[in-house]
């Protein structure tokens, strides 16, 4: 979870070979979401809130991506492939 003033940049794996940034918004948006789901939280079992970000919602040409903050992951819908990401 982020800090006031604090940059946070969210990344998501290229083809297994190079990590690649979100843009700034989709970035904040993950980051915004993420904060909120720590918070629901409050210290229980994690795995016991779940919570996905939409990416369409904040970038329509990214509609087919769900990030399942879980599990830590990102689903491309069309393909069926996730990708992982380091925590």
């Amino acid at each position: 979870m982020s800090t006031p003033g604090s940059v946070v940049v969210w990344e998501w794996l290229f083809y297994s070979t190079h990590w690649l940034p979100y843009e700034s918004a989709v970035s904040n948006y993950i980051e915004r979401v993420h904060s909120q789901w720590v918070r629901a939280r409050g210290g229980v079992n994690p795995w016991s809130v779940q919570w996905s970000v939409c990416l369409k919602d904040v970038n329509s040409a990214l509609s087919q991506f769900v990030v399942d903050l879980n599990t830590m992951s990102q689903t491309n819908q069309a393909t069926g492939i996730i990708t992982l990401f380091i925590v």
